[in-house]
């Protein structure tokens, strides 16, 4: 009934705030790479990410040129950082460098 409805919408609402807290946090952060663990750390599960959205749009909320996430993406692969596959990013070390 009414107090169902009502419980779900506020449990929504919850979670949309926690989601836009977590955005403008990571919008606060310097470079790309801070904003790409971040985000992988906080919107993902242990520490793997799948995206919803192409990388380009994805570079778009993160405020990122598509060039510079791509570039970062790229190297943290290198460096062992980060395992990519196709939409899915995974950490290989969850947590750690944040």
């Amino acid at each position: 009934g009414d107090a169902a409805f009502r419980n779900d919408w506020m449990a929504q609402l919850a979670r949309e705030v926690r989601r836009l807290r977590a955005r403008c946090e990571r919008l606060s952060l310097h470079g790309a790479e801070a904003r790409i663990l971040h985000a992988i750390e906080s919107e993902g599960t242990a520490g793997t990410l799948a995206l919803a959205q192409s990388r380009k749009a994805w570079a778009a909320e993160l405020g990122l040129s598509h060039e510079a996430l791509y570039r970062t993406l790229a190297r943290l692969q290198a460096e062992g950082t980060l395992v990519l596959d196709g939409a899915r990013l995974t950490l290989r070390q969850p947590g750690r460098r944040l």
